[in-house]
């Protein structure tokens, strides 16, 4: 029964810092855009155990998220949940 309030919190952590790297990258409102990036985050999360992008500063991250490049999760997971993580985390860097 205690791993229960581990697990929220450590979904709430991804899904924050997710958003606000999305949201400072791009100066944008919090949106339903926002919703689906945290989406993507979290099963990246859950299948990979870790999370999708990682650096050591902020510039760095957000340099991680803008390059496009995500590792592909592990290969017992089908290609299909990757195509759909992809997706989720696009990232428009024109606004960038």
């Amino acid at each position: 029964m205690p791993l229960v309030p581990v697990v929220v919190v450590v979904v709430v952590v991804v899904v924050h810092c997710c958003v606000l790297i999305q949201e400072q990258m791009t100066g944008a409102e919090y949106n339903d855009k926002s919703d689906v990036w945290s989406v993507g985050c979290i099963l990246y999360e859950l299948s990979a155990l870790r999370p999708p992008f990682h650096a050591d500063s902020h510039l760095a991250l957000v340099k991680n998220i803008t390059s496009g490049h995500l590792q592909r999760i592990p290969a017992r997971y089908s290609d299909d949940l990757f195509a759909l993580i992809s997706a989720l985390l696009q990232v428009d860097v024109s606004g960038c």
